[in-house]
């Protein structure tokens, strides 16, 4: 069963992935401005866009047969899960002052697409620590923007452009908090008649 925090705990899981991307390099989940600030090579990562899932949505409600006093039985109906996907604008940043250091920015966004090529299904009990969402698995993967599309983006978070890529992890599932109890159907009655 999975609340509205698993969005938080996607990203604290991307978070971890990208810490073990080869070089070791620090990892902040936040705002693109962030990268503005950095004293070191660090990477953002930005979550831009929260999506219903088209291929998810209207999966079914589920049912669960609820043993009561007696003869009778009665089942829960659920409605069926909010499912999202989540796209993350990946930023690798170093300091201003330093002209080679933007040189670092290619390599730290190689080792951190590495790092989610590795891990591009994934259990979130693998990365987070609560057992709630422990079996949950998710998979991540490049979300291919054309130059114009990421210039409209920075353009909307009123920053410079930065070197950035796109990702998204799917699905992550809220569970309604909507349910339907009612009883088992425990008799048929037909009636036919001749022509």
């Amino acid at each position: 069963m999975a609340d509205a925090s698993i969005i938080k705990q996607a990203t604290q899981a991307l978070v971890e992935i990208l810490k073990t991307a080869p070089g070791g390099f620090p990892v902040l989940s936040g705002p693109p401005e962030r990268a503005t600030g950095v004293s070191s090579s660090t990477l953002i990562l930005y979550l831009y866009q929260v999506l219903e899932s088209s291929t998810a949505k209207n999966s079914g409600p589920r049912r669960t047969v609820i043993s009561s006093t007696g003869k009778a039985q009665n089942i829960v109906v659920e409605r069926d899960p909010l499912a999202l996907d989540l796209y993350f604008l990946i930023i690798p940043a170093t300091k201003v002052d330093d002209d080679l250091a933007f040189l670092d920015t290619y390599q730290m966004l190689g080792e951190a697409a590495l790092a989610l090529h590795d891990n591009g299904v994934f259990t979130l009990g693998q990365w987070v620590s609560d057992p709630a969402v422990k079996d949950i698995k998710l998979q991540v993967t490049m979300n291919p923007l054309t130059t114009t599309q990421l210039f409209e983006l920075w353009e909307a978070v009123n920053q410079p452009y930065r070197l950035s890529v796109s990702y998204v992890v799917r699905t992550v599932r809220i569970d309604s908090q909507l349910t339907t109890d009612t009883p088992l159907v425990s008799k048929r009655q037909m009636q036919t008649t001749e022509v």
